[in-house]
């Protein structure tokens, strides 16, 4: 590819991103439906889970909760309990960010399972908005399934990419970011205790 049709391709790029976003928000407050404000999901979750050295993903065979009661039940008649953190990161392609959303699933004394989400959507280029937008996958996620973790004694903990120092960029989104997973019920561990988002689905970005 030529400069000059390198530099175009990206000016197209950069375009499509400014349309997309522009009049949406990182983070999804609802939408105004019937004079009410309601939350809207944005995001569409496709599981998989990791195995094997290489951690190769499989698609499940069956749906989400009940992959999960199943994999608890095994432990259970193994004498183990699991816990469950979910986190996402990010990553910027040449034409596409992708955002990677898991569920670790600990296993007491015997590791942990995870679970991996991968969506494609148009080039995000403001760096805050892409940060805030994981919340924002995580948070949608959480929202719609505290109950399930809840209700078969796995609440849901959450783990997000962000570093406290302020000699890094992600700590300018710390406060806000903590605040709307707050709105929605939650708590979230950053660095170096989130280890969900920052080693799990860092890996799979």
């Amino acid at each position: 590819m030529s400069k000059r049709l390198g530099n175009e391709y990206i000016k197209k790029l950069r375009e499509e991103s400014a349309r997309v976003y522009y009049n949406t928000s990182s983070l999804n407050w609802g939408e105004l439906v019937d004079g009410k404000y309601t939350m809207v999901d944005r995001y569409e979750f496709r599981w998989k889970y990791a195995s094997g050295v290489t951690k190769s993903l499989y698609p499940l065979e069956v749906d989400l909760h009940t992959y999960i009661l199943n994999f608890q039940e095994e432990c259970r008649m193994a004498g183990r309990t699991v816990s469950a953190y979910v986190g996402t990161d990010s990553q910027n392609h040449m034409s596409f960010t992708r955002f990677v959303t898991v569920i670790c699933l600990q296993v007491e004394r015997n590791g942990v399972h995870v679970l991996v989400s991968k969506m494609d959507i148009p080039k995000i280029y403001d760096y805050r908005y892409r940060l805030l937008k994981e919340a924002d996958v995580t948070a949608e996620f959480a929202r719609n399934n505290k109950d399930f973790f809840k209700e078969n004694g796995m609440p849901l903990n959450i783990h997000s990419d962000y570093n406290a120092g302020t000699n890094h960029k992600s700590n300018g989104v710390v406060t806000e970011a903590a605040n709307y997973l707050k709105t929605h019920g939650f708590n979230m561990e950053i660095k170096p205790h989130a280890w969900a988002a920052s080693y799990a689905a860092d890996h799979f970005c």
